[in-house]
């Protein structure tokens, strides 16, 4: 006769569900993003403390007030939203409004799943991206100033990339950014010159601005000096030569033919 031993099936399923609802409740409790359970319909029937945190409100507060009270409704975005979130496709950003009236920006993506009940429930996770949108502007401002500047200063400007030989001395400098003064003083064009090197540009260059690309290249500090550019039509320049980044060498200058020629008329006539 044979006996069968216990069936332990349902045991393990029973523990292996415990388990899940345990790290459920771990990564609920302890998210850094605001996450709450749903109904479609807006119903909230709990939130994580990140999201008390964030709202400013207890979790009881934040079940009573529903959907509706914790999104700020006048957000064009909110209706597109809802109707995304019905598909469970939807991610993107809304404005979300705190206790204290206060509204920010929050990244929002919505989950679906069926409980036990059958019945359709949503996991929303929500994340506050307000600083990260701050940085963002501050940025976007701070190069905005710095085209402007770039664009319209008088001096000319150039940045490149420094070629190296095996040896790792530098050999050539590649284009990669030049200002619209640059392109007055050479006569040369964006176009022409960006992904190019300077020696095949200017293969006449005099040796010594050469040298000291290669003083700045190889020791990262910068220069400054004067010279007559055979390239520039023979005009004295004032140029400051500096590393931005490795392997990058930048260029300031400007014509100080004028000055220089007066300079020399004066030293001229104080030796006679």
């Amino acid at each position: 006769m044979f006996i069968s031993g216990p069936d332990t099936s349902d045991q393990k399923d029973e523990e292996k569900l415990r388990d899940g609802e345990e790290l459920y409740r771990v990564l609920f409790e302890n998210s850094n993003d605001a996450v709450l359970l749903t109904s479609p319909d807006g119903t909230i029937y709990a939130a994580n403390p990140a999201s008390c945190r964030i709202f400013g409100m207890t979790e009881k507060e934040i079940i009573w007030a529903g959907r509706s009270g914790i999104v700020d409704t006048s957000d064009s975005r909110l209706r597109l939203a809802l109707e995304m979130a019905g598909t469970g496709k939807f991610k993107g950003e809304l404005n979300f409004r705190r206790k204290d009236g206060t509204t920010f920006l929050e990244s929002y993506q919505p989950c679906f799943f069926f409980d036990k009940n059958d019945q359709v429930k949503t996991v929303m996770t929500i994340r506050d991206i307000t600083e990260r949108k701050r940085t963002e502007e501050t940025m976007r401002k701070s190069e905005e100033r710095y085209r402007m500047l770039f664009t319209n200063m008088t001096d000319a400007f150039f940045l490149a990339e420094i070629i190296y030989d095996k040896g790792g001395t530098p050999r050539d400098y590649r284009f990669l950014e030049i200002n619209p003064a640059y392109e007055r003083y050479t006569g040369l064009k964006k176009e022409q010159l960006l992904g190019k090197t300077i020696l095949e540009v200017f293969p006449d260059i005099s040796p010594m601005e050469m040298k000291e690309y290669e003083k700045v290249a190889l020791s990262g500090i910068p220069t400054h000096y004067e010279v007559k550019s055979g390239e520039i039509n023979n005009r004295y320049l004032d140029v400051y030569a500096f590393s931005p980044e490795n392997r990058k060498l930048a260029l300031i200058f400007k014509d100080i033919t004028k000055s220089r020629q007066a300079r020399e008329e004066l030293e001229r006539r104080t030796t006679i």
